[in-house]
């Protein structure tokens, strides 16, 4: 079974990398818009007093990105 990865990195540099398996590239770049705050999905975007897309360490915001097969060890 493949494994997705996806990394979230906030604006102040805390990373959290996180496995999926068997999701295809498409639908975790889906999860990762959901995520960070960005996708279209949203009829009504998060604003900035959101959780949503914000750091559970410092607030700041996020940003996501899914990994190439063979990026992360």
């Amino acid at each position: 079974m493949n494994e997705t990865q996806i990394e979230y990195r906030c604006a102040n540099g805390h990373v959290q990398i996180i496995r999926y398996q068997g999701m295809t590239r498409h639908f975790a770049e889906q999860v990762a818009g959901l995520c960070d705050g960005t996708s279209p999905m949203y009829v009504f975007p998060p604003g900035p007093e959101s959780t949503i897309g914000k750091c559970g360490i410092c607030g700041a915001q996020l940003s996501s990105k899914v990994l190439a097969e063979g990026e992360v060890n």
